[in-house]
C-alpha cells in the first residue's frame, strides 16, 4: 500500500495566497501574532492557537480610490471564510497604494 500524503495549507498561507491573488499585491508582509494571545481566556477551549491573531501590512493597487476603511472592510470580506473557521483577529497596521509608498 502506498501512502499519500498531501500538504495541508495553513492559515497564514491561505490568507497570503487569498489576498495576494484577489488584491494584486505589490506586497504583502503578514505577522503571526499568535503565540501573545494563547493564554487569554478567549482562547481556552480553542483546539488551536497557533494560527488566530496575525497583523497585516500590504500595498495593493486595488486600493485606489478608496478609504482606509473601505480597505480595511474588502480585506475582511475577503477573508470571511477564515474568520468562520477560527481567525480571531487580523490587525491591518498598513494598506496602501503603490504611490502612497513611494
Amino acid at each position: 500500500m502506498i501512502r499519500r500524503f498531501f500538504h495541508t495549507m495553513g492559515r497564514q498561507d491561505r490568507i497570503y495566497k487569498t489576498l495576494s491573488e484577489a488584491l494584486k499585491t505589490d506586497k504583502i508582509t503578514l505577522y503571526n501574532d499568535s503565540y501573545k494571545h494563547s493564554h487569554h481566556i478567549a482562547m481556552k477551549g480553542v483546539p488551536d492557537t497557533n494560527e488566530t491573531h496575525f497583523r497585516l501590512e500590504i500595498v495593493s493597487p486595488e486600493f485606489s480610490g478608496m478609504s482606509r476603511v473601505a480597505r480595511h472592510r474588502l480585506v475582511y470580506g475577503l477573508l470571511k471564510d477564515e474568520f468562520d473557521g477560527g481567525l480571531h483577529a487580523l490587525q491591518i497596521t498598513s494598506s496602501k497604494t503603490p504611490d502612497e509608498v513611494s
